[in-house]
C-alpha cells in the first residue's frame, strides 16, 4: 500500500465497518489497530455482538476511514476472521487497542472493561483498496 494511505491509516484511530447479513446490512463505528506489515485491520468487540456474530457467517466487510479537513475518504474489501484464542501476537494487538480506546473518555464502553466479558479480536484482511483526497 501507497505511504500516504498508510500515513493517513496510522493518524486516524476510528472506522466503520460495513457487514452483511441474512437481515441485511450493518455498520458501525470502531476503534481499530492497522499492522502495515501485514496488510490488516483489527478491532476488538464482544463476542455476541452482531458484527462479530455476521463476520462470522458472512466474512465479506467493507472498512471505511473518514477525515473532513482536509477531506479524505479510504475505503478497503476486506476478509474478515472472528479471533476467540489469542496467541502472542493477538495479545499484543489486544494491548494495542487497549492504548487506543481504553479510557473511560472513549464511548461507549472502555475495551479494558470489555476483557471480562467475551472479547473477541476481528481480523479484517485487505483485498482491494480505494482513496480519494479531496482539494478544493
Amino acid at each position: 500500500m501507497e505511504t500516504q494511505i498508510i500515513e493517513f491509516i496510522q493518524e486516524h484511530d476510528i472506522a466503520t465497518v460495513a457487514t452483511n447479513g441474512p437481515d441485511g446490512p450493518h455498520a458501525v463505528p470502531v476503534y481499530y489497530y492497522y499492522d502495515s506489515e501485514r496488510n490488516v485491520f483489527f478491532f476488538a468487540t464482544k463476542q455476541h455482538t452482531l458484527k462479530a456474530s455476521t463476520i462470522g457467517e458472512h466474512p465479506r466487510v467493507y472498512l471505511s476511514i473518514f477525515s473532513a479537513d482536509p477531506a479524505v475518504v479510504f475505503g478497503a474489501r476486506c476478509t474478515g476472521q472472528v479471533i476467540s484464542d489469542f496467541d502472542d501476537y493477538h495479545m499484543d494487538i489486544i494491548h494495542r487497542l487497549i492504548d487506543i480506546h481504553g479510557s473511560e473518555e472513549h464511548f461507549p464502553t472502555p475495551l479494558v472493561k470489555l476483557t471480562e466479558s467475551g472479547l473477541v479480536l476481528v481480523e479484517l484482511a485487505v483485498s482491494d483498496v480505494n482513496f480519494a483526497r479531496y482539494e478544493s
